[in-house]
């Protein structure tokens, strides 16, 4: 008897393992200070209802950016989706190449839901109109601080 439970209870457990996940709720966009050796991207409210985003370097031109008409503008760097551990993207800004012409004035777009941004790209690509990553994403942005010498942003 004690054999059988033992067995039910092993193959429960690798049956729950074997299990597909449940979709996860809508993740959230924290900001963390990470090693990119490009800087900070600080993103903060724009609008009185929050729909508004103004994007802006804490200690780099590369990660200068503008938000307007649902756009963001990048003024001279390459936003890039990277996938983490367990397929966690990352999202964080590097210097254009000379081979990037057209992505050293990157755009794409942030359509809002319900107040929060959802962003449109792609794992490993430059962030590009059209592209969508699994989402939607809510913002929680922390203040910048001085200490900050390079950021990412992460789903959570």
């Amino acid at each position: 008897m004690v054999a059988f439970t033992t067995l039910l209870t092993v193959l429960a457990s690798t049956a729950a393992l074997a299990a597909p996940h449940e979709p996860r709720a809508p993740t959230q966009i924290q900001s963390r200070v990470s090693n990119t050796r490009v800087g900070n991207l600080c993103i903060g409210p724009g609008g009185t209802n929050g729909e508004d985003l103004t994007l802006m370097s804490c200690s780099d031109k590369n990660a200068e950016a503008q938000f307007s008409n649902s756009q963001i503008v990048m003024n001279n760097g390459v936003a890039e989706v990277q996938a983490g551990m367990n397929i966690i993207p990352w999202v964080h800004v590097r210097p254009a190449t000379q081979t990037e012409p057209q992505a050293s004035k990157q755009r794409w777009t942030m359509p809002t839901v319900e107040g929060y941004v959802r962003f449109q790209a792609t794992d490993w690509q430059c962030l590009t109109v059209g592209d969508v990553m699994p989402g939607p994403a809510k913002l929680l942005m922390e203040p910048c601080r001085a200490a900050d010498v390079n950021q990412d942003f992460m789903l959570i």
